[in-house]
């Protein structure tokens, strides 16, 4: 159920799993990450139980804390990335942690360094080394961002670094997708024909890349300018799940600032005031601008925007001073 994109069936088996056996803790964990969008404080209770049941789980700890860090408690979820470390140094979840909520703090040097040894403590994981990847092009490193993702499927997209996105799209045409039911090559060819402004052709394989970014603003943005009721259908689905979850006291939705999400409805409106005002309090807070509002073809209605020069030339500065903290973090004479 959960790979053929049924989320309601799956939550259905998790749950008969969970009444057979509420000491299930892996049931537990899987059933609080399938509900997490529907009833976030019933998913930290799940969660919350599941650790209980095993206190030394990696999984277990890992999403707890995840779920905290949606509540805003960070303290709380550092203290269990902290733990994850003493408990298995190998695991690479308690550096991920770490260097999520560094980046909902703004301290992006400090993050760059834990992305990095999660990276070296999983290096098969392609999405990690993808959103790593991003990190280093936000603080202008942009050969490690090519680096960062040249020996995985996301290959294609170190021509975006580049803004070179013509040949990001002809890569991705000659690679994805790698089979039928390749729903991570699905995505990847519809990221490059969305950034390119093929609508058509990026709604088409959207819908075939079931289960992974469901309500990501590439994939809704696809269906609005591809098929204006269903696209306008999804996104009101999106801001439905953003309600309720702010009503249910997530300050960090989906793990990133409330602006965030918020900016990206503006944009999927097409309302460059307000999209501008939400990056102006991003930016405040040192959130980095994702290459993909910086290059692709959709967004250029954004960077029109007669506010776009001046905010761009505040967020690089930001980003330069994270830049020379980082190569002073990494420099061979640092002390750790």
């Amino acid at each position: 159920n959960l790979n053929g994109g049924n989320r309601e069936g799956a939550i259905a088996l998790l749950e008969k799993a969970v009444k057979l056996n509420a000491n299930n803790a892996y049931a537990l964990t899987i059933l609080a990450n399938r509900v997490d969008f529907l009833n976030p404080t019933r998913s930290l209770a799940l969660r919350k139980q599941a650790m209980a049941l095993d206190p030394n789980s990696i999984i277990a700890l890992n999403n707890y804390a995840a779920n905290l860090i949606y509540l805003g408690k960070h303290e709380e979820a550092v203290s269990l990335f902290e733990r994850i470390k003493i408990i298995q140094p190998e695991s690479q979840f308690g550096y991920l942690g770490l260097a999520r909520v560094n980046v909902l703090r703004g301290q992006l040097a400090d993050a760059l360094v834990q992305f990095e040894r999660a990276v070296q403590l999983s290096p098969k994981d392609g999405l990690l080394k993808f959103e790593v990847s991003k990190l280093h092009f936000s603080l202008g490193l942009t050969e490690q961002a090519k680096d960062t993702i040249s020996d995985i499927f996301f290959a294609p997209y170190r021509h975006v670094y580049e803004e070179n996105l013509e040949q990001h799209l002809i890569e991705a045409q000659q690679v994805f997708p790698r089979t039928e039911q390749d729903s991570y090559g699905n995505f990847l060819r519809a990221l490059a024909e969305f950034s390119n402004a093929n609508y058509n052709d990026s709604a088409r394989y959207f819908k075939l890349a079931t289960g992974y970014c469901d309500y990501c603003i590439v994939r809704l943005f696809s269906y609005i300018e591809a098929d204006e009721a269903y696209g306008l259908e999804q996104l009101e689905l999106k801001k439905q799940r953003f309600q309720n979850a702010v009503i249910q006291g997530e300050a960090y939705y989906l793990g990133r600032h409330n602006e965030a999400e918020l900016l990206e409805i503006a944009l999927l409106e097409k309302d460059a005031d307000r999209a501008i005002q939400y990056y102006e309090q991003l930016v405040n807070k040192k959130q980095p601008i994702d290459v993909e509002i910086l290059y692709f073809k959709p967004y250029q209605f954004l960077r029109d925007h007669p506010e776009w020069p001046r905010l761009i030339k505040r967020h690089k500065a930001i980003m330069a001073e994270e830049r020379e903290k980082y190569l002073s973090l990494t420099a061979p004479s640092a002390v750790f």
